[in-house]
């Protein structure tokens, strides 16, 4: 057989005879192996202990401790215990062999052995107790694995109970905040209506009392006092406009239900005709045509409309007003769009705007409450429908909403509220 350069593993042979291991000792060696050798069985452990060979090849009968002795020991020590084990006898006896794999052998070759036989068995068991070492590590890796999916699932199963412990947390705190909401738009709006009606018999005695001095003491007021006067009166008309705004923002959806259907175009129509001083004023136009019935409050649709036409017409700068109202259907929805050519809103306030008294401008440019689009905003809710804005500065306005094309009872739209 020609000599192997190759490295195939790391041989121990252990017997007595020296005729035996040069025999095996050459035959192994040129079949490409490192082959160790000991010529007693305490020699073979030790160096077994030193050089960890890969297989042994054992004799039987050896002085001292036989091959069978050997192996026990050899097999106590965790570190020897997976190294395959071959004897080497001459013993034939079915009682030696069975003795030998009790032991911890995985193989028997009689003596006088055959060469190639010799290395046949080698090669295979060599391969065998690879092949197990490589399934053990995968056994090994996959229990690994398994513990590291195990811990994974542990701590996604700790994060789904912490995740839905902050979702329960989450919605207990969205739900107590929405009540508290409720309650403050309930006391809000009952506010709004106390002090508006309170305010009103004062005020109007204001009013009177501001009136006799003008009539009955005007030929005492100098230029000043005339301004001041001027001033009051202003002022009371302003407060006469916050309050009947105030009442009509708490009125809303505190009426009794209705549910009728509206012709927009005769709404729209009636809101023209009650601005007609303005739009005549501002050459203004207002176009629309073909607009759908839709479902709701009268009074509050129409609020609606002149709430929004009236901002169209305020918010204009030099421009002659152009106002333009439009409607496209969505399944049980009309979207309605008021559009306009004026001074536009910065879109960062396009949610503010809809707040009770938020202003972008001072009274001093434009007079208004800052209630107007408040009640917009409430007259489509308590309607069950959507309002926004889209709209840059200096580029005109449009404002959004839905009504809807058919009645709903009142009990769905309380509880879709």
């Amino acid at each position: 057989m020609s000599s192997q350069t190759n490295y195939l593993g790391k041989i121990l042979i252990v017997d007595d005879n020296p005729s035996n291991l040069k025999v095996l000792y050459t035959y192994l060696k040129q079949a490409g192996y490192e082959v160790l050798v000991a010529e007693d069985g305490y020699r073979g452990i030790e160096v077994v202990e030193n050089s960890q060979p890969e297989l042994i090849l054992l004799d039987v009968m050896m002085p001292g401790i036989d091959g069978f002795e050997v192996c026990r020991l050899l097999k106590e020590n965790k570190q020897n215990r997976d190294i395959p084990i071959i004897f080497l006898t001459a013993l034939s006896e079915t009682v030696n062999k069975v003795k030998g794999f009790e032991a911890g052998g995985v193989d028997y070759i009689t003596q006088p052995t055959e060469n190639d036989e010799v290395v046949a068995r080698v090669k295979t068991h060599l391969m065998l107790n690879r092949l197990n070492q490589k399934l053990q590590q995968q056994n090994q890796d996959l229990q690994a694995e398994i513990e590291r999916r195990k811990q994974i699932e542990q701590e996604l199963n700790s994060s789904r109970s912490l995740l839905q412990q902050n979702n329960d947390s989450l919605e207990q705190t969205v739900a107590e905040r929405t009540a508290e909401l409720s309650d403050s738009n309930q006391d809000l709006e009952q506010f709004a209506y106390i002090a508006s009606h309170d305010l009103r018999q004062p005020l109007r005695k204001i009013r009177m009392c501001t009136e006799y001095l003008a009539e009955d003491y005007a030929h005492c007021f100098d230029e000043q006092a005339e301004s001041y006067m001027g001033y009051i009166t202003k002022s009371i008309d302003r407060l006469y406009l916050l309050i009947d705004d105030l009442l009509t923002y708490s009125r809303v959806g505190k009426q009794e239900k209705e549910d009728i259907p509206l012709d927009l175009n005769s709404i729209v129509a009636e809101c023209i005709e009650d601005l007609s001083l303005t739009i005549a004023e501002k050459q203004a136009t207002v176009n629309y045509s073909d607009l759908p019935t839709v479902y709701g409050n009268l009074r509050e649709i129409r609020q609606l409309f002149q709430n929004i036409i009236s901002n169209a017409l305020k918010f204009t700068g030099k421009r002659t007003p152009e106002i333009e109202i439009t409607a496209v259907q969505q399944d049980e929805d009309w979207l309605l769009a008021i559009a306009d050519n004026g001074i536009g809103i910065d879109p960062q306030f396009s949610a503010k705007i809809f707040q009770m008294f938020q202003r972008l401008h001072p009274d001093s440019e434009y007079e208004g409450t800052g209630i107007g689009l408040a009640i917009c905003h409430k007259v489509i809710q308590s309607h069950g429908g959507k309002i926004w804005v889209e709209s840059e500065l200096e580029k005109g306005s449009s404002f959004y909403f839905t009504l809807r094309s058919e009645a709903k009872s009142m009990e769905i739209m309380d509880y879709e509220l």
